[in-house]
Parts: structure tokens; sequence; C-alpha cells
């Protein structure tokens, strides 16, 4: 195994290269996964003006989840947020509203409800 400074988020292979060359995705710097998560949004943070942050939940290479408030509804709910790099990245931005709106679409007592995007 090669001593690379990426990661594969499928199959945790450690490369050199951009794009794993087994599940043809791109791979993450391995130092972003050493960042701190729970240090980006704090707890009493307002997002849109419609979930307050109250913890972090966890987090990996592509983002982080944080348990929120849905204030109008004084509803618990999770947030999951993009890290900032991953923004300007076209298709990882794009794969991760598909990944919302497959998620969106699925109904069952077993399965996290999707509420916003």
């Amino acid at each position: 195994m090669s001593e690379g400074g990426r990661i594969c988020p499928i199959c945790d292979m450690v490369t050199d290269e951009g794009v794993c060359p087994n599940d043809s995705v791109p791979t993450v710097d391995r130092q972003m996964l050493d960042k701190r998560w729970e240090d980006r949004l704090k707890p009493g943070m307002m997002i849109a003006n419609r979930f307050r942050v109250e913890g972090f939940l966890g987090g990996g290479s592509m983002g982080g989840v944080y348990h929120c408030t849905q204030v109008n509804m004084q509803r618990p709910v999770a947030l999951k947020t993009l890290k900032q790099e991953f923004m300007s990245d076209s298709k990882m931005l794009k794969r991760f509203y598909l990944e919302a709106r497959a998620a969106s679409r699925l109904d069952h007592p077993n399965i996290v409800r999707v509420y916003d995007f």
C-alpha cells in the first residue's frame, strides 16, 4: 500500500492519485480528515435564520453533521454540511444535491426524513 497523501472515501485506499482507481471517486487529502468539525459551527449559532446549532454529532471526509433545532417548529433535526472546499467542486456539489434528493424520497420509520435542503 502506498504512503500517499490522499485516501478514497469509499474503500479507504491510501494513494497519491486524485481519483481512486478502484471506485472512480475523487480522493480526499488525508490532512482534511484531521480537521475538527466540532470547531466549525458553535452551539447557539443560527443557520439560515431557521436552525439553531445545539452541538456537533460527527464528521467525515465530505462534511459534518450537527444537532440543531428547527426554531419555528421546535423540532430537533440533524443538519448535514458540506466542507467549504467542496462547494466549488461541481461534481461533489452535485453528489451532495443528489444524495439529499434521493434521501428525501424515502419514507420509512427507520430512515431519517429529509425536511429541507
